[in-house]
């Protein structure tokens, strides 16, 4: 359970704890395995606090962890607070100082922490039945106490979910054409009339293996669009970078969830710039008309920008949409603000899309946790053959499978990539069962207005409704 305790001279109001508690559930991820989930946050306002010899405004920030962390983490979780309390309570950066404590051995209630660990681990890989778990015929038998089993398993299993034939034709080139949308989603996957509680039960009674075609049905849909702005020419690399960001932002539903992932909604609807929802983790920042205190995310006109409704939150067909379009808006300030080429762009869009910011860090481990993590899952989709099955992978997952993409150089990986501003044109691509729309670059600009969102184009099957609502909906 990491504790952060902030201590300022300054004021603070209930919305901007608020506010702060939140951005900190975010930025506790900078360390592998930690999250919103088991952190304690305090906040001390208006405490005497003086800094060389001054009461300015001034802040000591105390993160104590269980275990250790590496420096690069730290580092990044330091960048994190300070730009939280420098953004949300003006305290100046030079006046924020952080200091990190580790134990290995901290109490919850009655219980020592190594059997809370030992608890959350259990519940974890409980939950995923002994079928998710057996990713080898030859994996070894754990014995012994509670501590080396749940030990074994953190250190030893990095990847869950079950092996399966692909849904589309495997004769198909998908280099050329895509997977097809085999399970003709529309632009929407649920009635557009349908309640939050409905479109959720669907979300949620989705595979592994149909969050990766979901995610794959908008990414063929804007493929020349996504490649000319993330400058990736190979699909498959692209599915893999994108199951790499489903995997770090909400482990493609484990298996047990499917695409019913929902954060930040605490503080109320739409209310917290990180309240997300979908695969990818799709904030309301994204879509339009929603708080316009939010920074505006305008600059991807040849994307349709859904505006902020629960229909449209809740869609996991309108979320993935809403979530790669969020990516080329960070590519867009890259290229065109930064100044930034090859796979810097992509890299910082998904800083972008973490933080806020996709401004170039000055040290790699801003980058370590999340976008450098991204690209390892990525290559552990791509390489061990995972693109088309149920099985999936989690951020800081140890074992050899995933640890061997960890390298210093991973994103070599990506390829010696050109993104471009390239203006792109509207052009009809055959999928397996209908045509669709997608973009392809051109010399001249052209501009295309969109004055009403796309509708359900595919029916949906009754066997992807809830049974209570199936006889009223179809």
């Amino acid at each position: 359970m990491p504790f952060i305790n902030v201590k300022t001279n300054v004021s603070v109001s209930n919305e901007q704890k608020t506010s702060i508690k939140s951005a900190l559930g975010r930025a506790i991820t900078a360390i592998p395995g930690k999250s919103e989930g088991w952190l304690m946050v305090g906040i001390e306002p208006e405490y005497d606090l003086w800094f060389k010899g001054e009461d300015a405004p001034a802040a000591m920030v105390e993160v104590s962890i269980f275990g250790s962390a590496s420096s690069n983490a730290l580092t990044t979780l330091t960048s994190h607070i300070t730009g939280i309390l420098t953004d949300n309570i003006g305290v100046p950066s030079d006046r924020i100082y952080v200091k990190y404590t580790g134990t290995n051995d901290w109490g919850a209630g009655t219980a020592r922490i190594s059997e809370v660990t030992i608890m959350k681990l259990s519940k974890f890989f409980g939950a995923l039945t002994a079928a998710a778990l057996c990713v080898s015929a030859s994996a070894p038998v754990m014995t012994g106490s509670s501590d080396t089993v749940m030990n074994a398993y953190a250190e030893e299993w990095c990847f869950a979910g079950t092996t399966c034939d692909p849904l589309h034709d495997p004769s198909r080139d998908v280099q050329a054409e895509g997977v097809g949308n085999p399970l003709n989603f529309g632009e929407r996957n649920t009635p557009a009339d349908a309640s939050a509680e409905e479109i959720r039960a669907i979300n949620h009674k989705m595979t592994v293996q149909e969050v990766k075609y979901a995610l794959y049905k908008e990414i063929d849909e804007h493929w020349d669009l996504i490649s000319t702005r993330l400058g990736q020419p190979e699909r498959e690399k692209m599915y893999a970078l994108f199951l790499g960001l489903g995997s770090r932002e909400s482990t493609l539903g484990e298996g047990k969830i499917g695409s019913d992932h929902e954060t930040a909604y605490e503080d109320g609807w739409g209310v917290n710039s990180a309240h997300a929802y979908g695969t990818l983790q799709t904030a309301v920042t994204a879509f339009a008309d929603c708080d316009p205190k939010f920074m505006p995310e305008d600059n991807v006109p040849e994307m349709f920008q859904y505006s902020f409704t629960p229909q449209n939150f809740y869609d996991c067909i309108i979320s993935n949409h809403m979530g790669i379009r969020k990516i080329l808006h960070f590519a867009e300030i890259c290229m065109n603000e930064q100044g930034m080429t090859d796979y810097q762009v992509v890299r910082n869009s998904l800083k972008g899309f973490n933080t806020g910011w996709c401004n170039m860090a000055e040290d790699d481990g801003a980058y370590a946790t999340y976008a450098d993590e991204i690209c390892a899952m990525a290559q552990f989709y791509y390489n061990e053959g995972h693109l088309y099955d149920n099985v999936f992978t989690w951020t800081s997952a140890n074992g050899e499978a995933i640890n061997k993409y960890r390298t210093p150089d991973r994103w070599k990986w990506w390829g010696d990539t050109k993104p471009s501003m390239a203006p792109i044109t509207e052009r009809p691509v055959i999928t397996g069962t209908t045509t669709t729309t997608t973009t392809a670059p051109e010399v001249t600009t052209t501009t295309t207005s969109v004055n009403e969102p796309p509708h359900l184009s595919q029916p949906l099957s009754p066997d992807r409704l809830p049974s209570s609502s199936a006889t009223s909906w179809i």
